[in-house]
């Protein structure tokens, strides 16, 4: 799974120090895309590759490629958004597209929920039948330019744009400016993979005091094929000889946003190519992102607009509040620190654990190293205490294990990193080296021992890296899985370790650390762009390889083809004991200090969870503290 959060430490102590003695606006976007089904066929074998483009203000994210679905996708990713400006943030869209080995992805359907929809619940989550994609549709954002007209010239500067409209694969564009007055047009350079590109333009016109409209038309460049329309905005220009009229036009027209239009009447397809020197002062731009074209807005003979598209389901949570001063909050971190059974009130009534999990995991290990592990060795073992075996332990999506995801994304992603980004770099350069062991999924005049060969290869390197490793771990991992395995082992003693303990700490840091990061290595930022249907379906045989590995457990029947592994598997197996064991055998407890966060916005979060499920806690916990508790929020709730 994919949980994209805040890098802490931004900001200067200085910086942190004016905002948390202020009240700040503070919005957040959590956004889950689960599955979709009954997707239409896409090629003659009745199969679809899907991913999805997710854009909501200022963010553009995207899933991996389901290789060989047969419509029924699942991704499971999650994604948290930062809205730098929530007066601007009015949806969130979602683009379901196919893609193609060869050519263009094809856009299959699409699902636009309005913020006033999210503001209506707590969390939003349900099917959503999707509805066909045209031009217009993907005509959204400003740009911000400033004109000035006098007699001789027309000067207009094209500065930036905003939120404009995903037409790539990857969920970003290649944004480029048209600037056309009567019959003289000029070009900005194309900014490469954003939706918020930054051009600071100034292009000169001579006035000839016979055109009186002037056209700002973007389109995003593609290296082959033509350049796609995103919209334009059209301004009528005033009579050079009214100096009144020419006044006001230049105050009104003095750097100013304008929103794009999906009208494309009187437009021409751009055939030229952006000129490389188009304007008299340039400032550097530029965004970082990913690659490959996507959007053929032209359907196809499969995607006729007759049939169902299919529906997608996503789950998602809007937060939009006020932060109060950091120290409105002092009673409620108070009474968290001495109460951590207020957490444990919020698995019981809280549906939105990543949401809940990620923000206790931030506001304690910003406090400091201490409280953060002392939270997770409490939640962890409330899970355990209500368990009855210890074979289920951990399997859900729980506070206990949304927590502990976030734990091992705040603390280690150097040591993923350093552990697996060279063999995976590896894996990529290798091409198309069959591992295919699927006899279902054999390509004409494959071999399938060669291909399991080759698999076994590619699985003794990512062994040998994990393994290797284990003197990187970073030390709070050692702590906070020395605890679980005490837990499990207390709660359990009589079970062997290798039924117990060796499953609780190898879920955690196999099936939830190392594992999703070999699965879809461009999500945890370990390659620039999402593999192709070879290489992710090797990533994947690994994957599995991996989890059987951890699980000291051989394949049997349900998946005969990976049976030959079991040699690989029986051979390293005394391996992954002694890794597990180190892994849940610290020496010492948690160090001095903490995470660089803020403190003000976790604590913020906080409580603004704590009120929307209030009344439920009220209901269903009777303990005296809840009473304190209320009394405490309903302090904050006042100054809000």
């Amino acid at each position: 799974k994919k949980f994209l959060f805040q890098k802490l430490g931004r900001e200067s102590s200085d910086q942190k120090k004016v905002k948390m003695t202020e009240r700040r606006l503070y919005s957040d976007l959590w956004v889950n895309v689960s599955e979709a089904k009954n997707l239409p066929r896409m090629n003659r074998t009745g199969e679809a590759d899907p991913y999805v483009v997710c854009t909501a203000a200022e963010h553009s994210v995207r899933t991996r490629t389901i290789w060989r679905d047969r419509m029924n996708p699942f991704w499971g990713e999650d994604f948290q958004l930062e809205i730098k400006e929530p007066q601007n943030f009015k949806d969130v869209s979602f683009v379901v597209y196919d893609a193609e080995k060869l050519g263009k992805d094809e856009p299959i359907g699409r699902v636009k929920i309005p913020k006033s929809v999210l503001l209506s619940s707590k969390q939003h989550e349900q099917f959503h039948q999707l509805s066909p994609i045209n031009g217009e549709d993907l005509v959204v954002g400003d740009v911000r330019v400033s004109v000035t007209v006098s007699k001789a010239n027309v000067v207009v500067e094209v500065k930036e744009g905003r939120n404009l409209a995903a037409k790539d694969a990857n969920g970003f564009s290649d944004p480029y400016a048209k600037v056309q007055l009567g019959k003289q047009n000029k070009k900005s350079k194309v900014v490469k993979k954003t939706l918020n590109p930054q051009w600071n333009e100034l292009f000169e016109f001579a006035n000839q005091h016979n055109d009186d409209e002037l056209s700002i038309t973007l389109w995003d460049w593609d290296r082959v094929g033509k350049p796609e329309f995103m919209g334009r905005v059209s301004i009528v220009l005033p009579d050079a000889t009214d100096s009144t009229e020419l006044s006001s036009f230049n105050k009104k027209y003095f750097d100013i946003w304008l929103v794009l239009s999906g009208n494309k009447a009187g437009v021409d397809d751009d055939d030229d190519k952006p000129t490389t020197s188009p304007s008299l002062q340039r400032k550097p731009s530029g965004m970082p992102g990913l690659s490959r074209k996507v959007s053929d807005l032209t359907r196809g003979p499969v995607l006729d607009g007759s049939k169902p598209l299919g529906s997608l389901r996503v789950k998602i949570t809007y937060n939009e509040q006020i932060l109060l001063p950091l120290n409105s909050y002092t009673p409620l971190l108070n009474e968290l620190k001495s109460n951590l059974n207020i957490t444990s009130w919020l698995e019981d009534v809280c549906p939105e654990k990543e949401v809940a999990g990620r923000t206790l995991v931030a506001l304690f290990f910003t406090h400091s190293y201490e409280l953060g592990v002392k939270y997770i060795d409490f939640i962890t073992n409330y899970e355990i205490q209500n368990m009855k075996t210890p074979d289920v332990i951990f399997r859900g999506n729980t506070l206990a294990t949304k927590s502990l995801d976030a734990f091992m994304r705040l603390h280690g992603q150097e040591y993923l990193h350093s552990t697996l980004k060279p063999v995976v770099d590896e894996v990529v350069k290798e091409g198309k080296k069959s591992c295919e062991v699927d006899p279902m999924k054999l390509e004409r005049g494959e071999n399938a021992e060669k291909n399991m060969e080759n698999l076994k290869h590619v699985l003794t390197k990512f062994i040998d890296a994990i393994f290797e490793s284990k003197n990187k771990m970073p030390p709070l991992f050692r702590v906070v899985f020395s605890n679980l395995a005490k837990r499990v082992s207390e709660k359990w003693p009589n079970v062997p370790a290798k039924n117990a303990k060796y499953p609780a700490v190898a879920g955690f840091i196999f099936l939830r650390f190392f594992n999703p990061a070999i699965l879809g290595p461009k999500l945890f930022n370990l390659v620039d762009k999402f593999p192709d249907a070879e290489t992710s379906r090797k990533l994947t045989l690994v994957s599995k390889a991996m989890q059987n590995l951890a699980n000291l457990v051989d394949f049997g029947e349900k998946e005969k083809f990976m049976i030959p592994l079991n040699s690989v598997l029986a051979d390293r197996r005394s391996e992954m004991i002694e890794f597990l064991e180190y892994a849940s055998s610290a020496t010492k407890g948690a160090p001095e200090g903490a995470v660089q966060g803020d403190m003000q916005k976790e604590l913020g979060l906080v409580s603004a969870i704590l009120l929307r499920y209030l009344p439920n806690i009220k209901q269903e916990k009777k303990a005296p503290e809840v009473a304190r508790l209320e009394s405490i929020l309903t302090q904050i709730q006042s100054q809000l």
